[in-house]
């Protein structure tokens, strides 16, 4: 299992935890922000593993808590790049070794994306796209489908 975020303390932690299991973990420091990081990632669980059975994507940045009529766009674009960029770069750099191992993208997601309160506008508008993702998969990623 490859374990991946911005810090690496907590990973080896859980890495420990998924050895303790008889199972191998791996600990990878990555911000998937960025792109180089993230092509870092993919790369290292292809080498590590020889394979990717499933991707499972929880990064989040949270933006500003406000009304989307009154909330600087100027703050909206980390936890777009977080929450919904991160979660496409991550998907089209594995999308490679899943289709190999007929492997799945599990995207976790927030109830925020159908009950909301007002103020959770750019969370909300954050987190919908990755939603609207699982019934669009089939004719924008072809053989990995949707499920």
């Amino acid at each position: 299992m490859v374990l991946a975020a911005r810090t690496a303390a907590r990973l080896d932690e859980v890495a420990k935890e998924v050895a303790g299991l008889g199972r191998r973990g791996l600990a990878v420091a990555a911000d998937v922000t960025d792109a180089a990081a993230a092509e870092h990632l993919a790369a290292t669980a292809r080498d590590a593993f020889g394979r990717v059975d499933a991707l499972v994507f929880n990064a989040l940045a949270m933006p500003p808590i406000k009304e989307l009529g009154v909330v600087s766009l100027d703050t909206l674009g980390p936890g777009f790049d977080a929450n919904v960029v991160a979660a496409l770069r991550l998907t089209r750099l594995f999308t490679p070794l899943l289709t190999e191992s007929q492997g799945s993208v599990v995207i976790v997601n927030s109830m925020v994306v159908r009950f909301s309160q007002r103020t959770m506008g750019p969370y909300s508008w954050s987190r919908r796209p990755c939603w609207r993702w699982r019934s669009r998969w089939p004719p924008n990623w072809g053989r990995l489908g949707s499920g």
